[in-house]
Formats: C-alpha cells, structure tokens, sequence
C-alpha cells in the first residue's frame, strides 16, 4: 500500500502560484471506528499541499485507536473532536459549524481524494463563479488498491435524479459552502441523505460543471454500506421524494414524484420477497428478474445487480 498514492507522490506545491488567492476549500472527515483507513484519508488531503485548506475531521467517539492517529496530524486540522453522535448526518452538520470556506465537501474516512483533485477543482471554480457544483470522476478500488472503474458524475439535475438516470458519485460532487450552510438535512436519514441533499438543490444544468479529471477513490469494502444495503437505500429514496411532494408546488415536479414513488413503490413490494440479507446475491437477484422480466426495465434493479455482479467479481 505504501509504495501507492497517498503514501507517495505528494503533490508538487509549485503548482500553486503564490500570487493567485486561492479558494478556500473546506473538507471534514465524518468518522468512527476506522483506524484501518482514515490515516490513507488524511494524507491524501494534505498531501495534496493545497494553500487555503480548512480541514476538520467529526470522530464519533472511536475505541480502536482512530484517536491516536488523528492526534499524529493535529497541526494539519483546522478542528476535530471525538465524541458520541447520531450518526453519519450529525457528524457531517457539526463539521460545517466549523467550515468557512468557498468550496465544500465531505470525505469519508475510507475514501481518498485523488492526486492535484484540489487544485483541479480550485482551477475549475475559479473559472466558473457561477457553477454551484463541481463534479468528475471517481475511481472504485478494492483495499489492494486494485482499480475496478472510473464514473463520472452525470446529470445531477433535479429530473436526472429521479429518472435514476444520473451517476451518483458523493466523494467527486463538490458544493459551494453556502448551498451547504443554508440546508437542514434530516438527522435520521443514515443511506440517501446525500442524494435527498443534491435533489433539493435543485439544480438546473448551468447550475453543474462536470470535470474530466478524476476527483476521488471510493474504497469498495466488507464494512461499507455495500450494494447488500441496496434496498435501505431505496427505502429512504422513498421517505425523502415523499417530504418533497408534500412541500413543492410545482405541477410538473409533483407528476415525476408520484411517477418515481409509484414504481419505486412496487419495486420494493417485490424486493421484499428477499427478506433476509443472506438472500441478496447475485445469483439469487438474477432469478428473481427472471421470475419478473419487467425488472430487468426497472433502473432500480439494473443499478443493484449491477453492484451485486461487481462485488461478485471482487
């Protein structure tokens, strides 16, 4: 692993030019019980030696020495804490207290930015003060760092989302800090949080700018939210269009929303034929499609097979 990004090859800071005020980019680091990663998280944000960087990471109160490690890159942090939260959400809110930059984010502790991101989204804003969201690629690995396949965001517009036509890559969608700011995401949301958070923006084309670089890694791994958590993802894809369509006035909005909610509806009635997590495989979910050819044109299944036939490949 050592021999690999972020271990090495820490970014040249001559490509800063000292003359240009540089954006200030704010990320924090939600985190518990992680000691196995977040040291390759940190350093592949300050390694990225980027000059007005706010960096903050929210333990939630680890026991497996995550603290220890933090501690090791104090003089990096802007802020951390280690303490009992509510989970993903309340960590991330307590982190944008904190946050005052132009640019936002937020990394999880086993994901990894990718070389010169932060100067390549930084370039980008300063290019285009009117985007709201800057987007790229993002690379899934595995923990040998074996590259499975690049995703570039795409169309993260309001339709987009809730035709499940878009790419949904959180760790390579960066936000300006004010759209951030004035948003309440609900604490009790743990899955789709950050997908209910792109579609109440609202978002219209000239609102995204989409990079061809590669902004991020997101780690593949046995104590992710895997694609085996597919259907609570879905779940709360449901509770979060259902606020929506009882608070927007819009005529053609409530239309797709009771259209999504419909299939998406039905499609779980089926998915609960699965009961048990032991059931959700590969194998099994293809014969369930087989069992209902209509599945295989729903976006919603194609998207969880096609997870499933990745990890089955991992």
């Amino acid at each position: 692993m050592k021999k690999n990004w972020p271990f090495t090859n820490v970014v040249d800071d001559s490509i800063y030019e000292s003359k240009i005020q540089w954006p200030k980019i704010s990320i924090v680091t939600p985190s518990y019980n992680q000691c196995k990663y977040i040291e390759q998280t940190i350093l592949s944000i300050i390694n990225q030696n980027y000059p007005n960087l706010e960096y903050i990471i929210i333990d939630g109160g680890s026991n497996d020495g995550s603290q220890e490690i933090i501690k090791a890159y104090d003089k990096y942090l802007k802020h951390w804490i280690s303490e009992p939260d509510r989970g993903q959400v309340d960590a991330i809110q307590k982190g944008v207290i904190q946050c005052s930059g132009d640019i936002f984010n937020w990394i999880n502790s086993d994901d990894l930015l990718a070389e010169k991101s932060l100067f390549n989204i930084a370039i980008a804003y300063m290019n285009n003060k009117n985007a709201k969201v800057i987007t790229g690629g993002c690379t899934h690995f595995n923990n040998e760092l074996n590259e499975n396949e690049t995703t570039h965001v795409k169309d993260l517009t309001f339709k987009g989302l809730i035709s499940e036509k878009s790419y949904f890559q959180q760790p390579s969608q960066w936000i300006l800090l004010s759209k951030i700011k004035n948003l309440d995401m609900d604490i009790k949301l743990h899955y789709s949080f950050d997908w209910g958070m792109i579609l109440n923006f609202d978002l219209e084309k000239s609102d995204i700018l989409y990079l061809t670089d590669n902004l991020s890694y997101f780690r593949e791994h046995e104590d992710a939210k895997t694609s085996k958590a597919s259907l609570l993802f879905q779940r709360e894809k449901l509770v979060i269009v259902k606020k929506y369509l009882s608070e927007t006035n819009s005529i053609s909005k409530k239309i797709m929303l009771s259209v999504y909610i419909f299939k998406l509806s039905s499609y779980l009635k089926i998915m609960d034929q699965l009961n048990k997590p032991s059931e959700i495989t590969f194998k099994n979910f293809l014969a369930l499609g087989l069992r209902y050819p209509h599945l295989f044109f729903v976006r919603f299944y194609l998207g969880h097979l096609r997870k499933l036939a990745v990890e089955k490949k991992n």
